[in-house]
């Protein structure tokens, strides 16, 4: 309604200018009657006198000043009408871009309504007649475990033992020719025995003199030797080489056996039975031939 209000106000406007008596001229118009007027006065300058010529120019000058006015006056008229003109032509534009959206709209509004009453219906697809391919179940191979070396424990070597006894047999026989200071139980026992058999650990390497030093210290029996390449046994619970008679001292055997060396260079082995004796006779009384030294 505003649309064809406004259109109805516009033409009335332009009906009212053209009833008013505005003459709209063309140029070529306005190029035809000033012509015209030049060729109306000419004639009359050419026959009348200097004084006329005088008048004639001052009318040819109000003519022209007559003729530019009116020119002035249809240049403003065209300029309002190109300006209503170019009103009318924003007016329609107007009216056809509204008119166009609510077209547009309308379209939009009815395309949605039919999208949504219309029910979607999915593309079908057609089955493929190739037969689904299952994967296969990825198997990882299980880490080889490498067996640990069995560590076999180390054989426990079996122990060793000797044994050993320390005795006087020979001196309670010739107790008369033994040092006074000695005769005592303390020093010669009565049953011969300063040291009864004693049952030691033997380890690697060890010989006769070592079994004696440990029996003697652990029984905290006196011992006394001279040391070297080849040790002498001195003096054993404080009876020494002399204290009975001129030929007595110390003999040692292994398994009955008198060794023709020092005790410190005979070497045990498993189940050795060693004796430390006391002879008074370079070991005739012992049933040998003589004392080692």
């Amino acid at each position: 309604m505003k649309n064809k209000i406004i259109r109805l106000s516009i033409f009335l406007l332009i009906t009212i200018v053209l009833f008013t008596g505005c003459k709209i001229q063309s140029v070529e118009q306005y190029n035809n009657e000033k012509s015209q007027k030049v060729e109306e006065v000419i004639p009359s300058v050419k026959g009348d006198a200097p004084k006329e010529k005088d008048e004639n120019e001052k009318q040819i000058k109000e003519i022209d000043k007559v003729l530019e006015n009116d020119k002035k006056d249809k240049v403003e008229n065209n300029e309002v009408l190109d300006k209503d003109n170019k009103d009318e032509n924003k007016v329609n534009d107007k009216q056809d871009t509204n008119g166009k959206n609510e077209t547009d709209k309308n379209n939009v509004d009815k395309n949605k309504t039919e999208t949504e009453t219309k029910p979607q219906t999915k593309p079908q697809t057609k089955p493929d007649n190739k037969p689904i391919e299952t994967q296969k179940p990825v198997v990882t191979p299980k880490p080889v475990q490498t067996p640990k070396p069995v560590q076999t424990p180390k054989p426990i070597p079996a122990k060793k033992y000797v044994t050993i006894q320390i005795r006087v047999d020979t001196i309670l026989k010739n107790y008369d020719k033994l040092d006074s200071k000695l005769q005592s139980e303390r020093f010669v026992p009565s049953n011969g025995a300063v040291l009864n058999t004693s049952k030691f650990e033997l380890n690697d390497g060890e010989t006769a003199f070592d079994i004696l030093v440990k029996a003697t210290r652990q029984n905290r029996i006196h011992l006394d030797y001279q040391g070297g390449s080849s040790v002498y046994i001195k003096g054993i619970n404080n009876i020494y080489e002399f204290s009975c008679g001129e030929l007595s001292g110390w003999m040692y055997n292994v398994n009955g056996n008198y060794a023709k060396y020092a005790a410190n260079l005979y070497k045990l082995k498993d189940g050795d039975r060693i004796s430390f004796n006391y002879t008074c006779n370079l070991g005739r009384d012992l049933g040998q031939s003589g004392m080692n030294r």
